[in-house]
C-alpha cells in the first residue's frame, strides 16, 4: 500500500511536467515492476527464516531485506521510462538518479544482513530479483535511447537465459551442478552494473558507451557461457600458459595500461583547459545547475585519478574512475578520438588485471580473495 501510495503520488507529480498519458504509462509500468518485485517477496516469504532453521521465522522482514525491496521501488521507477520518448530539461536527469539510488545501496544490503544476522535464503532471492531487473531495465533503455548497440539486450537476457536453461534442464531430468568459485564474476558483474548506471546519465553518451559496452559487455556474455558450460557439466576449456609467462603478464602489463592512461589522461587535461567556457555552457544546457563548479570538479578529479594511476593506488577502482572521465571528454568531443578512446579502453583494462608491480596500495585485491566464492551469474 505504501509502495502504491509512493508511485500515486510520483504519478501526480510527473503530470505536472508531462502530458498527463504519459505520466499514466509511467505508472503503469513502474506498477507492474513492483507488483513482480513483491509477488517474489511474498512468494519467498517462508524463507525468511536463518540458514538451517527449519523451525524458526521472523516475524518481521528485517532492514536489510526492506532496503534490497526499496531499491526495487526505485528500478521500477526507472523502468516506467520504457514506453516513453526519452525526457527532456529537469527530467533527463530522473532515470539516471534513480536507477543509481537503487543500485548503489546494493553494496549494502548484503553487508548490513552478515552485520545484524539476518541472512535468510528470502534476502538472497529478492537481491537476484532487484538486480535481474536493473540489468534488464538499464539495457532496455540504454538501446532505445541509443546509448549502447543492439546486440547489448543479450546482456539484458542473459539472467533470464541461464534461469530458463536451468529449469530446463532440471524439467528434462537432466542433472545441474555448482558453479565453481570464480575470481572475476562478481567483479565483472559489478563492473556491468556500474556502467549501466553510468550510460543513463545523460553526461555520457556515444561514442565512448558504445565501444565501452564492448569492453565489459563481451566479457560478461562469454562468462556466462562459461558457467553454462560448468552447470551442464561440460568440460570448461583452461589454456596451460607457462608461469613464468603468467607472472610478467601480471607484473608488466598492467603498467604499460597505467603508462597509457597517463599519457591519455594528461593530454584530455590539456586539450580542456583552453576552452572551459564552451564546456561551462556546454553543462549548463544539460541542465547542471552549477556547471563552473562542476567543470572544475571534473578537472580536480582528474588530477587525483592521474596521481593514484601513476603510483598504484587503488587501481582497479581509479581505471573504473579514469574510464568514466575519458569517456566524458569523448563526449563532449562530438568525434571519435583514438587518442582519448585507447587510454579509455586500457583504464577499463586496468579495471580486469589490476593496476601491477610497484603499486602502493591496492585493496581491492584483498576484496576481490575474499568474496571470490560468493555470488553467481544468476
Amino acid at each position: 500500500m505504501l509502495s502504491l501510495a509512493l508511485l500515486g503520488a510520483s504519478a501526480y507529480a510527473l503530470a505536472r511536467l508531462w502530458p498527463v498519458t504519459w505520466a499514466l504509462q509511467w505508472l503503469g509500468v513502474t506498477a507492474g515492476v513492483t507488483g513482480y518485485l513483491l509477488w517474489v517477496s511474498w512468494n519467498h516469504l517462508p524463507n525468511n527464516r536463518p540458514d538451517g532453521q527449519q523451525e524458526f521465522l521472523y516475524p518481521d522482514l528485517g532492514l536489510p531485506n526492506l532496503l534490497t525491496y526499496w531499491r526495487g521501488v526505485l528500478i521500477a521507477a526507472t523502468a516506467g521510462f520504457l514506453l516513453l520518448p526519452r525526457p527532456e530539461g529537469i527530467l533527463l536527469w530522473a532515470p539516471g538518479i534513480l536507477f543509481s539510488l537503487g543500485v548503489l545501496p546494493d553494496y549494502f544490503d548484503g553487508y548490513l544482513a552478515r552485520l545484524s544476522g539476518r541472512v535468510t535464503r528470502l534476502g538472497e532471492e529478492l537481491d537476484v530479483a532487484v538486480d535481474g531487473v536493473a540489468v534488464l531495465t538499464a539495457v532496455l533503455l540504454g538501446v532505445s535511447w541509443g546509448q549502447v548497440p543492439r546486440w547489448y539486450l543479450l546482456v539484458g537476457l542473459a539472467r533470464y537465459a541461464f534461469l530458463f536453461g536451468i529449469w530446463l534442464r532440471r524439467r528434462m531430468g537432466k542433472p545441474v551442478y555448482p558453479l565453481p568459485p570464480n575470481l572475476g564474476r562478481r567483479a565483472l558483474a559489478g563492473a556491468m552494473m556500474g556502467f549501466n548506471m553510468v550510460m543513463l546519465w545523460p553526461l555520457f553518451g556515444p561514442p565512448s558507451t558504445l565501444y565501452v559496452a564492448y569492453l565489459f559487455g563481451v566479457p560478461f556474455l562469454i562468462n556466462f557461457g562459461r558457467d553454462w558450460m560448468s552447470v551442464s557439466g561440460i568440460s570448461v576449456p583452461r589454456f596451460n600458459f607457462p608461469r613464468w609467462l603468467i607472472q610478467t603478464g601480471k607484473t608488466w602489463l598492467p603498467l604499460g595500461l597505467r603508462l597509457i592512461v597517463l599519457l591519455g589522461m594528461g593530454y584530455a587535461i590539456w586539450l580542456w583547459l583552453p576552452r572551459l567556457e564552451n564546456l561551462i555552457a556546454q553543462f549548463a544546457d544539460l541542465g547542471v545547475v552549477y556547471p563552473a563548479l562542476l567543470v572544475g570538479l571534473l578537472l580536480a578529479l582528474e588530477g587525483v585519478v592521474l596521481v593514484c594511476v601513476a603510483l598504484g593506488i587503488m587501481g582497479r577502482t581509479m581505471g573504473i574512475l579514469g574510464m568514466c572521465l575519458l569517456g566524458l571528454h569523448l563526449r563532449f568531443q562530438n568525434t571519435l578520438a583514438l587518442e582519448l578512446l585507447l587510454p579509455a579502453i586500457a583504464a577499463g583494462l586496468i579495471f580486469f588485471f589490476g593496476s601491477g608491480g610497484w603499486s602502493m596500495w591496492a585493496p581491492e585485491e584483498e576484496l576481490l580473495q575474499r568474496r571470490a566464492g560468493e555470488g553467481h551469474s544468476a
